[in-house]
């Protein structure tokens, strides 16, 4: 029997006047609960204690995961102060990178405005074998046809 892998795949709108623009912002709506979301700008400091500091109200933010496909490894950051982030055993989030997607928890839903600049390259996107977690960038420019997930597996 032939085994299948399947992809998980999340795009975040951007702002559609992306281009000549040294800084945008992106805007992501979270929802209550878990929110799967991908970065479309890179942040002038991409620590996640940088990057998740500026929510609307800091105190709905609880986690975020991430899963690295080459290593097979979830890295988490936490809010700091919480049992989660005191008490956690998985490993610390890198910084924020552009074609990795994360999953946010929420206690109460937000509008997130992250200031950045747009990557000059949009960076390859690797697959490994099995279950891959990706975010697709979408650079500054426009995708040239819709994503079409039966033909990526």
């Amino acid at each position: 029997m032939k085994a299948i892998s399947f992809v998980l795949l999340m795009v975040c709108l951007l702002p559609a006047n992306l281009l000549g623009q040294a800084n945008v912002t992106q805007s992501i709506p979270l929802a209550s609960g878990w929110n799967l979301i991908a970065f479309q700008v890179i942040p002038s400091d991409p620590s996640p204690a940088a990057v998740f500091a500026p929510l609307p109200n800091p105190n709905d933010f609880v986690a975020a995961w991430t899963f690295d496909n080459s290593t097979g490894h979830w890295t988490c950051y936490a809010r700091p102060g919480t049992a989660e982030g005191a008490n956690n055993q998985i490993l610390p989030m890198a910084p924020i990178a552009i074609g990795r997607a994360y999953w946010v928890y929420m206690s109460n839903p937000a509008t997130w405005l992250l200031t950045g600049t747009p990557p000059a390259l949009v960076p390859a996107v690797q697959f490994t074998p099995g279950w891959n977690l990706v975010g697709i960038p979408t650079g500054t420019g426009q995708l040239p046809e819709p994503v079409s997930m039966a033909a990526v597996m």
